[in-house]
């Protein structure tokens, strides 16, 4: 796998100083990310994005067609600038949990990217080359893991949506300590404390209308923390690779020299 620049670290972000300069597709596309984490996606417009580049908004058509042009543009901006896939985990569960953990830390630093995902999506005029090289190295990594082709394409399919979904679930508070590195093996007590708090509030639902809320409450008070998350990912995983092994013979095509491991 070709390797890019190293990732950059938790603490920044893909948003930079916008002076006053030459404008350039980047620049637009950092200041429309600027205007989406702090005002939401109703909050983006030609306009907006002009006034804080000490632009004329005719100015932005020289670069983009359209509002929807840049939006679909700063999906794949976000997707590049996180390099999800640019670890080299010999294990290849390892490599996966880790790649689809930077794909939510993305996503719940800009969650206003949320709703422009419908127009990014996988369709016959999706150009988005970040995000379909991302694709392509995970369903690589899946192939030469053994998964046969249908399992590899869904399998990528199941945890993109739970990573997705879980970041839906989550709300600002939670994301803030994801995104902080709150979990990931550090001396952070926040994740632990906030899990408290949220247990607490499912507890006093009331036992007798809603018992399995109640009864439940320490296990969905953490489900959005990292390491459960990770732990996710990979309970995920081994089942669709032991349903996998098990549909038919062992979950690989005739052309593989071995079929999925365990790791």
């Amino acid at each position: 796998m070709t390797k890019r620049s190293p990732r950059p670290s938790r603490s920044r972000s893909p948003k930079t100083a916008l002076t006053r300069g030459v404008l350039t597709q980047e620049r637009i596309l950092q200041s429309a990310l600027e205007l989406i984490d702090e005002e939401g996606i109703g909050g983006l417009s030609l306009r907006k994005i002009a006034t804080r580049l000490g632009a004329s908004t005719m100015s932005l058509y020289r670069h983009f067609r359209s509002k929807a042009d840049i939006e679909v543009a700063l999906v794949d901006h976000v997707v590049g600038y996180y390099d999800v896939t640019n670890h080299d985990e010999a294990d290849w569960l390892e490599w996966l949990q880790r790649t689809f953990s930077r794909m939510r830390e993305g996503l719940c630093a800009h969650p206003g990217l949320m709703g422009l995902l419908d127009n990014a999506a996988f369709t016959t005029s999706y150009r988005g080359r970040n995000a379909l090289q991302v694709m392509d190295t995970i369903l690589c990594r899946l192939r030469a893991a053994g998964f046969a082709p249908q399992h590899a394409a869904a399998l990528y399919h199941m945890l993109m949506a739970y990573t997705i979904g879980s970041v839906v679930l989550m709300n600002q508070e939670m994301r803030r300590v994801v995104v902080s590195g709150g979990g990931s093996g550090g001396e952070d007590e926040r994740p632990a404390e906030y899990s408290q708090l949220l247990e607490l509030g499912l507890q006093m639902v009331g036992v007798q209308q809603f018992k399995g809320v109640a009864e439940m409450a320490p296990q969905l008070a953490t489900l959005w923390e990292p390491e459960a998350f990770r732990a996710a990912v990979l309970h995920i995983t081994r089942s669709f690779l032991a349903t996998a092994m098990s549909d038919g013979n062992d979950g690989s095509d005739g052309n593989d020299e071995k079929a999925p491991h365990r790791g």
